[in-house]
């Protein structure tokens, strides 16, 4: 059984303060990653940035007020298996050594790479991780109203069909960071000044004008942003067929298809990750 230590890729990103909300927007869609972490001059932990806070406070540019306190916090000898229920909820976990020193985050496609697509996973087929209920998207729907559906039915990726019911792509919450704008807003308020017209017995008040740069989803329509999906599996393939896939689609939601390319459903990546505590588990 693999340590979760053993999982942390050195070479992510690590984000320090102070630092522009567009400069944090391209790390994201570089690295294709669903939080970053935060760290002082030190390297110790202050929090994690999510795709997410960006999206849901669209008009706050300070990157520092978007910081979100980490809760997965897990030690680095701890066994996969022990962390595997963390890792399914938040999608992620921030690793520690045992003086509280930050490693890294360990995400589930990082499971998938490392473990997951190994041989000792070449006998167990898809079949029985095929969900049959996931969010589904035409591929007309325009961005805006996309971000909309999947923020409400509380899913970071959903798959996208066409006029033909045929799939056409996978949507995640980092395509919206890809086809989004800043939009420079002005607005005015009056507020009040202390001391202001006290000779005269008014109170006095004070125009102030507010400007900033508010992030915007285009209005485009998905079809014409998202890249077609090349690849799907059959539910006869294998768990490492699925999870090397997965990996090189960069998706952790894949749909399933029938001999005649008809989708009959998908597997969620992070439904994979109840395979690290069978008894049919081996170390990798």
């Amino acid at each position: 059984m693999p340590r979760i230590g053993e999982l942390v890729d050195p070479d992510l990103p690590k984000v320090n303060l102070p630092i522009t909300r567009s400069s944090v927007i391209n790390l994201f869609i570089t690295h294709r990653l669903p939080v970053l972490p935060v760290v002082d001059k030190k390297a110790n932990l202050l929090g994690v940035l999510s795709v997410d806070a960006l999206l849901n406070e669209p008009d706050e540019e300070q990157v520092s007020v978007l910081l979100e306190e980490s809760e997965s916090r897990v030690l680095e000898n701890l066994n996969l298996d022990l962390v595997a229920k963390p890792l399914v909820e938040k999608g992620y976990v921030c690793v520690e050594d045992d003086h509280g020193f930050f490693k890294g985050i360990v995400f589930v496609r990082d499971v998938l790479r490392k473990v997951l697509s190994k041989k000792e996973f070449d006998k167990i087929s898809v079949a029985r991780f095929i969900r049959k209920m996931f969010p589904l998207i035409w591929d007309k729907t325009p961005m805006r109203l996309a971000w909309q559906m999947l923020k409400f039915c509380n899913y970071s990726s959903a798959l996208v069909i066409n006029d033909e019911m045929n799939l056409f792509s996978v949507l995640t919450k980092l395509d919206f960071l890809e086809n989004i704008n800043e939009e420079r807003m002005s607005s005015k308020e009056e507020v009040g000044v202390a001391g202001a017209g006290e000779e005269w017995g008014v109170e006095g008040s004070q125009i102030v004008y507010i400007d900033k740069l508010v992030l915007s989803i285009a209005k485009t329509p998905l079809e014409r942003v998202l890249r077609p999906l090349q690849q799907a599996v059959l539910p006869s393939e294998t768990i490492a067929s699925l999870s090397m896939k997965m990996c090189l689609a960069r998706t952790e939601l894949f749909p399933v298809i029938d001999s005649s390319k008809s989708l009959v459903g998908a597997v969620f990546g992070s439904d994979l990750l109840s395979l690290v505590s069978e008894n049919t588990f081996q170390t990798v």
